[in-house]
């Protein structure tokens, strides 16, 4: 990789990473005592155009920044963790093929990676019930169906970027 195309990369890794933190603290719709947000979607968009490390690092630094502005420093790690996994494995997923059932499957996969890994936090670290656990899980995965069809409608921008 030349220099200069390291320095775009970096400029856009830097640029998605801004965007996320930006769209996770200012685009919350409330879904009970969590919330919708549209950080996600930044997420995978980075992760299909600039890779699957890049994808997870938006994801995750983007993200643990906005908990962290907000003060939610018990999510920190976790999201930093989760949302990495999330970005990077939806990266995997979409990087050769970009077919609308692969982009609907792999935003498929990149929820319930985030719903589970925010389910086990509660249970082993916060002592959250089961039961509680397991409803944000089916709550958050019927939520986040908008953020996919926000994602699959801007992929065809992506050329842009590319």
């Amino acid at each position: 990789m030349t220099n200069s195309r390291r320095t775009k990369k970096i400029c856009y890794l830097s640029i998605f990473t801004s965007l996320s933190t930006l769209l996770t603290l200012f685009t919350k719709i409330p879904i009970g005592k969590s919330y919708l947000h549209l950080g996600n979607v930044v997420s995978q968009l980075s992760a299909i155009s600039l890779g699957p490390i890049e994808g997870g690092i938006v994801g995750g630094l983007g993200q643990a920044l906005a908990d962290y502005i907000k003060g939610y420093n018990v999510f920190i790690i976790p999201t930093l963790i989760i949302k990495f996994l999330s970005g990077f494995i939806f990266g995997i997923i979409t990087r050769k093929e970009k077919k609308y059932i692969i982009l609907c499957s792999a935003c498929f996969i990149y929820f319930v990676i985030t719903a589970l890994g925010y389910f086990f936090f509660k249970i082993f670290f916060l002592g959250l019930d089961v039961k509680i656990a397991l409803f944000g899980i089916i709550r958050s995965i019927i939520a986040n169906l908008a953020v996919t069809f926000v994602t699959i409608s801007l992929v065809p921008f992506l050329k842009i970027i590319n």
